[in-house]
């Protein structure tokens, strides 16, 4: 077996002397090129669609502080009575909070409800005469009449996984990811990958520290417009509770996209081609000797 061994290995390594230049030109633009289809990349990940629900957990930027004049606003700390929100009473939410908010139809109105929950602050209310702060649980229950927009800032859940009492879904989405050239700067447009109805979506961050920024445009509907846009270690899909569907740029991807792997391949195909065109007339020129 070790003179077997030894055999093939000075096979090998007399195959390796004998190759030409050119060929230790083209091994060479073969690694760089798996390095490059195979290396990690600062993606960023985009997620757009219709839906029914969200969830997002928003970190401490005042982009957060969404304000409320109107609607009616039930909290723990005001014995979930009903309180009408407007002009002298009004209600802002505060950062570093868990909010879900979930659009429906009653009736002939189109509603919106958000809820949060925190144990320090989820919120302030505040009147002519005093501001409160409030805790634990807190809803807010609007009316649209007009459209508007939320910008969020912080981790976001889009959608919710078909199961039993499950009644708001993701209706459609899609997401782009745009990929890091390599060796420059910029960003090139990568594949696009369409959600099914009912998909419950989130970017991964597996070190946590990307920070998601996007926004939701509600209008007179039972289903508002998202976006959320923000660099990942790619996206995770829950579909029919299979969590096991994990979105991430593919080689193929890099290699027809990438404008800078598309000219190492274009290269590299020419460099064949003139060893080739080479290797012909050196030997038609051994024939005639």
């Amino acid at each position: 077996m070790k003179l077997k061994l030894k055999a093939i290995l000075a096979a090998l390594h007399r195959r390796i002397l004998g190759l030409h230049a050119g060929h230790y030109l083209i091994l060479l633009v073969v690694v760089t090129a798996a390095l490059i289809l195979l290396g990690d990349r600062k993606n960023i990940y985009s997620v757009e669609g219709i839906s029914q629900t969200i969830t997002v957990e928003t970190s401490g930027a005042d982009i957060n502080e969404w304000f409320f004049d109107n609607g009616v606003l039930v909290a723990e700390d005001l014995f979930m009575q009903p309180l009408e929100l407007q002009e002298s009473n009004t209600f802002k939410f505060s950062t570093n909070s868990k909010l879900r908010i979930t659009s429906s139809k009653n009736g002939n109105d189109f509603q919106l409800l958000i809820t949060a929950r925190n144990d320090k602050n989820v919120g302030v209310l505040v009147n002519e005469s005093e501001s409160q702060i409030l805790t634990g649980y807190v809803e807010v229950l609007l009316t649209i009449s007009r459209d508007f927009i939320l910008p969020f800032e912080g981790k976001a859940l889009l959608g919710e996984d078909v199961g039993a009492g499950v009644e708001s879904l993701l209706l459609e989405g899609e997401v782009s990811i745009l990929e890091s050239k390599f060796i420059s700067s910029g960003r090139y447009q990568g594949e696009n990958n369409k959600l099914d109805m009912g998909d419950r979506v989130s970017i991964i961050d597996n070190d946590s520290e990307y920070i998601s920024k996007g926004f939701v445009r509600v209008t007179r509907q039972n289903a508002f417009y998202f976006s959320v846009i923000s660099e990942g270690d790619g996206v995770q899909v829950t579909r029919f509770g299979n969590e096991e569907m994990i979105i991430t740029p593919s080689i193929w991807s890099r290699v027809t996209k990438d404008p800078v792997v598309a000219a190492m391949t274009s290269l590299l195909a020419l460099m064949f081609l003139l060893l080739e065109f080479t290797t012909l007339i050196k030997t038609t020129l051994n024939n005639k000797d």
